[in-house]
Order: C-alpha cells, then sequence, then structure tokens
C-alpha cells in the first residue's frame, strides 16, 4: 500500500515520506507551516538541535533557542555550535527515525 504524506510538498512515492511521517507522528517536527515540510530546504542549527530535543522528549521549550539549550546540557559544546553542518529535512527525518529505532534516543513505552 502507498503511504499517504502528511506534507504537500512530499509526494507520496518519495523516498522521505516515510520518514518525514514517522517525524510528525513522533512530535518531532511540525513541518514549516501551511502542511509543508520543505524536504529540499536545509535545516538550521536551531532546527536541528529542536529535532534531537523533541525525541528527546524534554517537554516545552523556544526552538529558536534550541543550540543554546544543548550547550546548556553540556551535549555540544558553544565552539561545536559554530562547526555545525547543515542538512536537508529529508535527511534529518531519517537520521532521527534511524537513532530512535538503534536506540541511540530515548524510546517511549
Amino acid at each position: 500500500t502507498e503511504t499517504v504524506s502528511k506534507f504537500v510538498d512530499i509526494p507520496n512515492d518519495s523516498w522521505g515520506v516515510k520518514y518525514a511521517n514517522i517525524a510528525a507522528d513522533k512530535e518531532i517536527t511540525n513541518g514549516v507551516g501551511d502542511d509543508k515540510f520543505a524536504p529540499d530546504a536545509l535545516v538550521t542549527d536551531n532546527q536541528f538541535a529542536s529535532f534531537v530535543l523533541r525525541a528527546a522528549d524534554i517537554g516545552e521549550f523556544d526552538w529558536q533557542q534550541g543550540i543554546q539549550m544543548l550547550i546548556d546540557k553540556d551535549v555540544i559544546t558553544a565552539e561545536d555550535a559554530k562547526t555545525m553542518d547543515l542538512f536537508t529535512r529529508g535527511d534529518m527525518a531519517k537520521i532521527i527515525y534511524e537513532a530512535k529505532r538503534k536506540g541511540l534516543l530515548m524510546t517511549e513505552n
């Protein structure tokens, strides 16, 4: 059966639809608004940090402070934050899903 995309800009037959849907279902991402995911756009450092923090289920926070929260929690250093690479949203959805599946992040009970 074909997976139905939760986002209007990810076709149902895209390799990333499964991962984007999982990330949305797990509340790791809400997309970029207007039912869009922007799969070809670059992910900012704070967006990336927000994905990780949401996957870790730390509760409510301002996504624009994601990197600072990772620094405050000693996950990364301020120097690390200056050199972070960017990823596409599609790449990040897959990476987060696989990290959870492989036990690198806490899993839900």
